[in-house]
């Protein structure tokens, strides 16, 4: 029975070892999305007086061809933006798959040790029960 807390217990550190790496690299990918969606902004703010300037300078600043060039301008920030949310979405997903991942092997470790339990205590019943005509 001692053998079976100490697997136990190494079941649950594992486990642990893996929640808490799994979370580790959850919270750095989420970091790494904000520093991304941050840095898509600083660019975006920063490019925008370039470019309504540069149409400005030449008299374009009222045309249909500025008004089509920001339109191109913020639609790509917007995409750019959306690219960057989906692939923070996918890493988040793929962090949730793997936490139910160890979960399920977690508790299929504990239900084998469990049942090996149970094979354990039939077995030694069995062999008190095949001595119980030798002891009277």
């Amino acid at each position: 029975m001692a053998n079976n807390l100490s697997q136990r217990r190494s079941i649950e550190n594992s486990y642990a070892a893996q929640k808490a790496s799994n979370n580790f690299g959850r919270q750095r990918a989420t970091k790494q999305n904000m520093q991304q969606r941050g840095d898509a902004r600083k660019n975006f703010q920063r490019q925008t007086p370039r470019v309504t300037s540069n149409y400005a300078s030449r008299g374009l600043g009222n045309s249909g061809v500025y008004k089509r060039a920001l339109q191109q301008f913020t639609g790509d920030y917007a995409d750019q933006v959306g690219q960057i949310n989906q692939a923070g979405m996918d890493t988040q997903n793929q962090y949730d798959m793997q936490d139910r991942m160890y979960r399920a092997s977690y508790d299929q470790a504990l239900a084998e040790l469990e049942n090996q339990k149970a094979m354990q205590i039939t077995q030694t019943a069995a062999g008190i029960n095949s001595l119980r005509p030798l002891i009277g």
